[in-house]
């Protein structure tokens, strides 16, 4: 989510989303990169875009895009929580865990 014409709430895009730092920082640039470009960019394959918007024909639906599905999925598969050290925890607040 993120702040709307300072009245609201909206849902960040796919490539706002990509380009966090946080997200940055948890699959490297080069990743976030790979991810924007097959899926939200117009000058990379935009699979996400034109799918959801109903331009890709039935022979879009092929095995090299499945590929690059499948290896996005593996990616983020790789995601793991991190448990906080004992020293992280001295910073937060008494009775918060």
């Amino acid at each position: 989510m993120k702040l709307y014409r300072k009245s609201g709430l909206v849902l960040k895009i796919l490539d706002e989303i990509l380009r966090d730092p946080v997200v940055e920082e948890t699959f490297s640039t080069r990743v976030t990169k790979y991810m924007r470009t097959l899926f939200c960019d117009q000058r990379g394959w935009n699979v996400r875009n034109d799918v959801c918007h109903g331009i890709t024909p039935p022979a879009g639906f092929n095995w090299m895009v499945a590929e690059r599905l499948l290896h996005v999925l593996l990616l983020l598969g790789l995601v793991r929580a991190q448990e906080l050290s004992s020293e992280d925890n001295k910073d937060e607040e008494p009775g918060k865990a």
